[in-house]
């Protein structure tokens, strides 16, 4: 996002006024910490971080901020492999938490030495990362090429119907969540879906149809 010219409001100038009032500790890092538009507009100092739900309370957040915290601090400190990075200790906390809040954002940044700047860089590049608690259920339909070729448009758009949604996201009830996946790595299985991460290899828009009933009912999606 381009910097604002000074002598003017800039379009996102409303959208830019919250996030920084809201975060300005984690995307400023001016000595001046003023927290408003003024500030970024003139001096630059602000990184403006357009994700929606950074900085405001979790809907559906059941742990408090302080376990959510130590659960992802231990996430991070229990990585094994020899060289620990940014990307891994995100992974090893979203991992455990099903998502990224703000505390495992501040805990990443601290055990890796990075910036919170950073860390939200690395976070919002891959979009397999959530940063909203999970839904109780989960669904990825595949979009690769393969997928693609072989129906992939046909099971989206029957998922889209059966779980009364526009696009990806958590139904209403809060019962499952769609996302889209660019791949599965299961492409010799195409069309795939992951349920409640198991991948589930050629799947017909009837067998689909069934699982999602079943998540909706609060049930699992059967081994078939």
């Amino acid at each position: 996002m381009g910097k604002g010219s000074a002598g003017g409001q800039s379009p996102n100038a409303g959208m830019a006024c919250v996030i920084v009032d809201v975060l300005y500790s984690f995307i400023c890092d001016c000595p001046v910490r003023r927290g408003s538009w003024d500030c970024w507009a003139k001096s630059g100092c602000a990184m403006i971080v357009p994700l929606p739900t950074i900085g405001r309370r979790q809907r559906g957040l059941t742990e408090s901020n302080d376990m959510l915290r130590d659960r992802a601090r231990r996430a991070i400190a229990s990585q094994k492999q020899p060289t620990v990075t940014v990307l891994s200790s995100l992974h090893s906390a979203h991992d455990a938490l099903g998502y990224l809040p703000n505390a495992a954002i501040e805990e990443v940044a601290a055990y890796t030495e990075a910036t919170i700047n950073d860390v939200w860089g690395v976070a919002t590049f891959y979009t397999n990362f959530r940063f909203t608690p999970p839904a109780e259920h989960s669904v990825e339909v595949c979009w690769g090429p393969t997928c693609h070729i072989l129906g992939a448009a046909r099971i989206k758009k029957d998922c889209l119907e059966a779980l009364d949604l526009s696009d990806e996201g958590n139904t209403s009830d809060g019962k499952v969540s769609l996302k889209y996946n660019t791949c599965l790595g299961a492409c010799s299985q195409a069309p795939v879906v992951s349920i409640d991460h198991r991948l589930y290899g050629r799947i017909t828009p009837e067998r689909m149809q069934k699982h999602v009933e079943r998540l909706r009912d609060g049930a699992r999606a059967s081994p078939g």
